[in-house]
């Protein structure tokens, strides 16, 4: 009887270490999944006089090997170029490098693309407002987003804040940064102070434009002046930067096939936007959006060039349903 209490206590003990075990599991992922949640202040880039990364200008050298070279036709006269995220100086040295290869009257419009709040500190170090997904103000509308991200930036002004690099990518490039900060400034307010101007068409991270939005970049293309010169940009170059690089290419060179747009603008450096997605989350959906949205403003652009885009991207979706 002695031996069989025994076991029976003991066996007890043994279900309540595991129930304890399973309780301090879920705690930690608990407090594990607050922290992801909880909003940082992010350094985007490297503070001072350098270039970002993903940087490149249409006449570069393909930097990604394709099984077959898409066509360069009309891309080395295709005035724009793409990058990650720069620092104050890293932007002067952008437009010092368009004006080389552009002219000196080159107009020169810094396309912004993000939707976090994000801006520079002491005049020179990009930073932004990071939240899970880095989806920061994913449900303000466009109009919203600057409002937002002035508060954001304000808030800042008077405090002593560490500015902490994510990604795997960025922590191997620069180390965080803690600094007083003395001043705060848009990235409108930085592009305009180095002589250049500045359109924004807020897009979350790692989803596709919606039809608004590229309403809005026709819209914009349509009044530019001869001379102008776009510099695209998100957080890391690479999706949401190379989307509107591909728009803006088939703009200009609507006889160009779009495999070959989209494989182009893949060599030079950006996200090859037409590899399936084969995982079902919300990431891949938007993947797979963002590739058919492409497809779809190709073929709005051979419906409506003739007639200079007069109908809107978003009017035309509706009768092609």
């Amino acid at each position: 009887m002695w031996e069989r209490r025994h076991r029976l206590k003991k066996s007890g003990c043994s279900i309540l270490a595991v129930i304890c075990c399973l309780l301090m599991m879920l705690v930690t992922a608990a407090q594990a999944a607050e922290k992801q949640a909880e909003t940082v202040w992010r350094l985007d880039a490297k503070p001072g006089a350098v270039f970002p990364r993903s940087l490149r200008l249409m006449t570069d050298e393909f930097t990604h090997t394709l099984q077959a070279e898409p066509s360069r036709q009309g891309l080395d006269t295709l005035r724009c170029s793409a990058s990650a995220e720069f620092s104050g100086s890293g932007l002067a040295m952008i437009r010092d490098k368009i004006r080389t290869a552009a002219g000196s009257n080159a107009v020169i419009y810094v396309v912004d693309l993000r939707k976090e709040s994000h801006g520079f500190v002491n005049g020179d170090i990009p930073v932004s407002r990071y939240t899970k997904k880095n989806l920061g103000n994913y449900n303000l509308k466009a109009a919203d987003v600057e409002k937002a991200e002035k508060n954001d930036l304000q808030s800042l002004v008077g405090k002593e804040t560490t500015f902490v690099p994510l990604g795997k990518t960025d922590t191997k490039l620069f180390g965080a940064s803690t600094v007083k900060v003395e001043q705060v400034e848009t990235e409108k307010d930085v592009a305009s102070r180095l002589g250049m101007r500045y359109k924004r068409i807020p897009i979350a991270d790692q989803t596709a434009p919606n039809d608004e939005d590229i309403d809005a970049f026709v819209k914009f293309y349509k009044k530019l002046p001869a001379n102008a010169w776009l510099h695209f940009h998100c957080h890391a170059g690479h999706g949401r930067t190379t989307t509107f690089a591909v728009f803006y290419d088939i703009l200009s060179n609507p006889a160009v096939a779009l495999d070959d747009i989209v494989a182009r603008q893949y060599a030079l450096g950006g996200t090859n936007l037409f590899i399936p997605s084969k995982k079902d989350n919300w990431k891949g959906k938007e993947i797979r959006k963002r590739a058919e949205q492409i497809r779809k403003f190709y073929a709005y652009v051979q419906a409506n060039r003739s007639n200079q885009y007069a109908q809107t991207f978003s009017a035309w979706v509706k009768t092609q349903r």
